[in-house]
């Protein structure tokens, strides 16, 4: 009885053995994983209770933590001023540039500033700009990644400019740099006072009246000017021999423009504003516009402006000057419009590529050399309302054929005081063409 009731008791341990051992195999074991981020801090566990949360394995089960964040990469910069404009004429001139990041959770906000130019202005780790000397300087706002952002500063101080006061207007003539700066700032204000006209600038040379008499004032010239930044409050620009000058603007409200011989510039726009306008001698000006505004095309307008190709005359203009368009190489045909009257003399002598020409119906006089030596012109309509055609006028030009609208009445005379001549028949176009290239070439047309 004893024997049976030991082998109950060593059945019930066995069995209780088995079961414990199935518990325990099938009962989770956590393991604790220490994720944390650079700075050593873990990061939050997902489990509410005791921070952990079993999740399935093959083996056993391994408590998850959440992954760390992922690094949020800065995509664009933005500055709150895209230029800036910093006067140091009574005391240090400093501004603070607000950069705005995007995405606003960026991980990495930190940013690198820079001057492209530390001598005009400085900038700080904070984004405070402090001007220098006259100039211009791009300060850009650089993330880790490479994304930037730009602002144009100008720098200046009224005591950088030669100028004088005259009826209550600031006009400046240069500046006190000599050749050190290439882009300059032009104040709406000198001393309280409008700045009204630029001019000379360049050359080192201002004339001026006093008491009566025209003397040469003289200073230090900027040679190296590649830049005029130019106030709204200007209405009068007269600019010569700037030859690195590139670019100026040309603001609204300026009645009268002579930029000559500022050799650099191929582009200009010009404003309607304008009544006067002189580009002689800017001999690689490619393109510009004439304002609707203009009345005239003065005297050397755009006198050897080799490189210019187009030209479009507007309807306001009355008359073409004197060698307005001399050596204009480039040009290959005009349309002269109906509102002009005159056309000067050697209006467009030497422009050796002009094939096309097309003369309005309002134009009753074509001045002395007007067409000389234009090569590739090789047929002209005279409109009917030409009633002079000056000597030479088509010299040394291509024509072989010129037809007149209107062919009664023509004469030929030795001189322009002449009050009698002789008269020349101009039915045949090729006959004509001769006539006036040739046989009369020196000689003064009129129609009576």
């Amino acid at each position: 009885m004893l024997r049976k009731n030991l082998l109950t008791v060593l059945w019930v341990l066995c069995s209780m053995a088995f079961v414990l051992f199935v518990v325990s195999a099938c009962t989770p074991t956590y393991v604790y994983v220490p994720y944390s981020d650079q700075n050593g801090t873990p990061y939050q566990q997902t489990n509410n209770s005791q921070n952990q949360t079993p999740q399935s394995n093959s083996q056993n089960q391994i408590s998850s933590y959440s992954q760390p964040p992922a690094n949020i990469a800065v995509s664009s910069l933005s500055l709150n001023k895209s230029e800036l404009v910093l006067n140091s004429t009574y005391e240090t001139a400093q501004e603070n540039l607000i950069a705005s990041i995007y995405p606003s959770n960026a991980t990495n906000k930190k940013l690198i500033w820079e001057s492209s130019d530390t001598s005009v202005a400085k900038v700080n780790e904070n984004g405070t700009v402090t001007a220098g000397r006259m100039g211009k300087a791009i300060i850009t706002a650089k993330s880790d990644n490479g994304k930037s952002a730009t602002c144009t500063v100008y720098t200046y101080s009224e005591n950088d400019f030669h100028y004088k006061i005259n009826n209550g207007e600031a006009h400046i003539y240069g500046t006190k740099y000599g050749n050190t700066s290439t882009e300059i700032y032009i104040p709406e204000y000198i001393n309280s006072y409008p700045v009204t006209r630029i001019a000379r600038f360049c050359n080192g040379i201002v004339y001026e009246t006093i008491y009566g008499e025209l003397t040469e004032t003289e200073y230090l010239p900027n040679n190296n000017v590649r830049e005029l930044i130019l106030p709204k409050t200007v209405n009068y620009i007269n600019i010569d021999n700037c030859s690195s000058l590139t670019k100026i603007n040309i603001p609204d409200g300026v009645t009268s423009v002579s930029l000559t011989s500022c050799t650099s510039i191929t582009n200009i726009i010009i404003p309607n504003s304008v009544a006067g306008l002189n580009l002689s001698g800017c001999t690689n000006l490619t393109n510009v516009n004439i304002p609707n505004r203009l009345r005239s095309i003065g005297d050397s307008a755009f006198y050897n402006c080799m490189n210019l190709k187009n030209i479009t005359i507007p309807n306001s203009v009355t008359l073409i000057g004197r060698e307005a368009f001399y050596g204009c190489d480039s040009l290959t045909s005009v349309t002269i419009p109906d509102s002009v009257t005159s056309i000067g003399n050697g209006a467009f002598v030497f422009c050796i590529n002009l094939s096309s020409v097309t003369i309005g119906n309002g134009v009753t006089s074509i001045g002395d050399s007007a067409f000389a030596w234009c090569c590739r012109l090789k047929s002209v309509t005279i409109p009917e309302n030409v009633t002079n055609i000056g000597q030479n006028a088509f010299n040394g030009s291509g024509l072989t054929s010129v037809t007149f609208k209107n062919t009664s009445s023509w004469y030929v005379l030795k001189s322009a005081q002449a009050v009698s001549g002789t008269n020349v028949s101009v039915t045949d176009s090729t006959q004509n063409a001769t006539y006036l290239k040739f046989t009369y070439c020196d000689y003064f047309w009129k129609r009576k």
